[in-house]
């Protein structure tokens, strides 16, 4: 019993690391939409075509979590959807092309959206998934705030490449407890045996469910990416 709290324990912990760590250039997007115009000299336009398939990235490799969350190992997947996102975080610094920039995040969004759908698979596991996640957004909050608080120096001493790196930074920090992940669902057999036919009902109510959340996310995020842009239209500095 003991082992098992401790092994839930050390879920919940990377769990929620990865929850808040995976999506964490959205999270920081608005700084990174105003650097992309103020540094690389990108119109508006292209900045927000940036962030959008940034967040579209994310979202589809979230998605496709349905498909391999039975099949593979879920450390091995989180491990791989980290270094995509190392990788395309540091080949970001130094692009000044917009479509190799484009290349560069969407590459980085897949990798952060992979990691983002073993995070919510693993908290799930926990003996209270609601208590899990509310715990992962706390966690989640607490993290934006110190990045939040960090980038601006960042942003005067290295620019935008300083983001990336911290992006590519934290990536590489969170790998470190992958190890503490379940590698696969140790419910999803006891509840095929247990209630049959469950899985047709549910599996429309989670679909039914992400739609929701992407639509609640995508009217959330269309506002959020560039409050940068209008604080600094305002007069505010970073």
């Amino acid at each position: 019993m003991n082992h098992n709290k401790r092994k839930l324990s050390r879920s919940l912990v990377a769990g929620a690391l990865l929850f808040s760590i995976g999506p964490a250039a959205m999270l920081v997007m608005p700084m990174i939409v105003g650097a992309y115009i103020d540094q690389l000299g990108f119109s508006s336009q292209q900045a927000g075509i940036l962030a959008s398939f940034e967040a579209a990235g994310i979202c589809t490799a979230s998605l496709l979590g349905l498909i391999w969350v039975k099949r593979l190992s879920w450390r091995l997947v989180t491990l791989a959807g980290l270094g995509c996102a190392v990788i395309a975080n540091l080949l970001s610094i130094g692009v000044e092309a917009f479509a190799l920039m484009l290349a560069c995040r969407i590459l980085a969004s897949l990798g952060a959206g992979t990691v983002f759908a073993a995070a919510t698979a693993s908290l799930g596991e926990q003996d209270k998934p609601e208590a899990a996640f509310g715990i992962a957004l706390a966690v989640q909050t607490v993290l934006l705030m110190a990045i939040m608080a960090m980038l601006a120096g960042i942003m005067e001493s290295q620019g935008i490449g300083g983001i990336f790196f911290l992006l590519a930074l934290l990536a590489l920090m969170v790998a470190l407890p992958v190890g503490w992940l379940p590698v696969r669902s140790e419910r999803s057999g006891h509840m095929n045996k247990t209630t049959p036919g469950h899985d047709s009902s549910g599996g429309a109510q989670i679909l039914v469910g992400l739609i929701a959340i992407v639509l609640f996310y995508a009217g959330a995020l269309g506002f959020w990416v560039f409050l940068e842009r209008i604080g600094d239209a305002a007069g505010h500095s970073n």
